[in-house]
């Protein structure tokens, strides 16, 4: 059986590598629309239509990305703390 803080960390880290999975899927999407339906990149989006499609998509790309890399960050330094923890009280 494994430890609990193994286990939360593994589920940490799995969460973690889905959103930079994502961002990554999302980014690639960006970067793929105006080639593949520039009409479409370039036609208007949100609810005031202020900005094209592509820019929408390439601002969340980076926000995702963003968010990823903090949750990364997190899940190493709780990994971390855990293990520490454990160590200690054995």
């Amino acid at each position: 059986m494994p430890q609990p803080w193994l286990l939360a960390a593994l589920c940490l880290a799995t969460l973690a590598g889905t959103m930079v999975a994502i961002a990554l899927a999302t980014a690639l999407y960006a970067i793929a629309l105006p080639f593949d339906a520039p009409a479409l990149a370039g036609a208007g989006n949100g609810p005031f239509q202020l900005v094209s499609t592509g820019i929408s998509l390439a601002a969340e790309a980076v926000a995702m990305a963003g968010l990823g890399l903090v949750a990364l960050l997190s899940t190493r330094r709780t990994w971390l703390g855990m293990r520490a923890d454990h160590v200690q009280s054995s």
